[in-house]
């Protein structure tokens, strides 16, 4: 075991939960970082099922069919 194993391990022995817990959401945080929302719920999805977006993501995501529906309704309002 390398000086720097045996160093995390010891700093990890001595964290508190909470500690660990900031650290796995500060590493979590900065990984997602560059994810968009889609991308986001595409990965919710993956790793666990419809269900479980709907939960964290309670905003309806508009379908395509939602989209032309609303294009034909108020075309102007897609022109930026």
């Amino acid at each position: 075991m390398s000086l720097r194993d045996r160093y995390i391990t010891y700093q990890l022995d001595n964290m508190d939960s909470d500690g660990i817990y900031q650290l796995a959401y500060d590493l979590l945080l900065d990984g997602y970082s560059d994810s968009t929302d889609d991308d986001l719920r595409d990965e919710i999805v993956e790793n666990y099922d419809e269900e479980t977006l709907k939960d964290l993501d309670p905003t309806p995501q508009k379908t395509l069919y939602d989209e032309v529906v609303e294009y034909y309704r108020q075309p102007n309002s897609f022109i930026k």
